[in-house]
This record gives C-alpha cells, structure tokens and sequence, in this order.
C-alpha cells in the first residue's frame, strides 16, 4: 500500500511508514503522567536516602577540602564499596603525551566499571593523572622537570582517582557538598583543608 507525505505529497511505501513509526514515542494504554511523577519522587527520597547512608560510612578525616570542593580520599571510598558490594573490574591503563604552551608532558588514564550488587547498578569511568599533577608535579608553584616527577606515583594515582570516581558514580555521591556532609550528622569543622 502507498501512503502520501502531509508535507510534500511524495509517496511513501508501508515499510517506510512502519520503520518512521518506530520512532515516535507514543505512551502505551492507560499512561498516568501523575503516576510516573510519583515513582521519580520515590526515586529522589530513595536516592538521598542511599546517600546519607553511604556518607555516614565516612568520617571527616576520609575528606579533604580542596579549595571549596570535597575530596573523598579512598580509604573512606573503600568503606563504602564495601557496604555496597561494589566490584571494579576491565581496568586499562595507557599513557598519553600532551602538548601546550608550557612544553610536552605525559598524563595516565586509566578505565574500568564498577558494578554494585547492593544498588544493581553500574557505571563506567576514566580516572586520570598526569605529570602536572599539583601536588605530585609541582613545587614552589612551578612544574617540576620530567625526571623529578616519579611516574609510578602519578600512574598509582590515576588508578586511585578511577576507583574513586567509579564507587562515588555508582551509588550516587558525585559532587557532595558540605552541607551533604552536614545532612548525614558529620562535623565539618575536622575536615582537613589542602590550599596548593
């Protein structure tokens, strides 16, 4: 059977029909706006939840404030991969070099997923570490030379960021503020602060 386009009168067969239908999202039977509405706002309560519950399991010696932004460092990430059956696996590691202005240095990035049996969740993420790190590269506010920087430490790091930011992602504590922290009973005021 052929149809005609509304817009320009060409024709147009069944199967185009079908495959452009397939396209549209077209709610099914008895769709309820309201009712999904309700099961996002489950999902937010249930969410902080799962997170005030997941930051009780830190203490204020496991962050660092790094000029206004909170740093969970992995001995309290760990505590919390723990709780929430978080296994890390397919980690890769490679190593990139990287030109600016300032000249050539190497960067790690390293990659894996993390899946938590808890949540029934997981994510996929790169941590990254490079020579020019601000605390491993530099000193007295300059970059260090290639040779002064030890490699295994930047690379360790990279690692350690990957596994962080992967256990963070998948239960949900990306971008804590204080007043997170605050939220789940913690005193802010023995949070370490780093100042580079």
């Amino acid at each position: 059977m052929l149809f005609r386009s509304v817009t320009n009168g060409e024709a147009l067969d069944e199967r185009t029909i079908q495959s452009e239908m397939s396209l549209i999202n077209i709610p099914p039977s008895g769709f309820s706006v309201e009712k999904e509405i309700q099961e996002i706002e489950k999902g937010v309560e249930l969410f902080n939840r799962i997170k005030i519950v997941a930051l009780k399991l830190t203490k204020p010696t496991d962050w660092v404030d790094q000029g206004g932004s909170m740093y969970l460092m992995d001995r309290g990430s760990e505590n919390i991969a723990i709780a929430f059956g978080v296994d890390i696996s397919g980690l890769e590691m490679k190593m990139e070099w990287v030109d600016d202005p300032k000249g050539r240095y190497y960067a790690f990035v390293a990659s894996g997923k993390a899946y938590s049996r808890k949540l029934g969740r997981w994510v996929e993420d790169i941590g990254v570490c490079s020579q020019r790190d601000k605390f491993f590269g530099m000193i007295g506010g300059k970059f260090k030379e290639i040779e002064e920087v030890d490699m295994a430490n930047i690379r360790r790091k990279a690692v350690t960021n990957l596994y962080n930011r992967l256990i963070k992602r998948v239960v949900g504590l990306s971008g804590v503020t204080v007043d997170d922290l605050k939220a789940s009973g913690m005193d802010v005021s023995k949070i370490g602060r780093v100042e580079y």
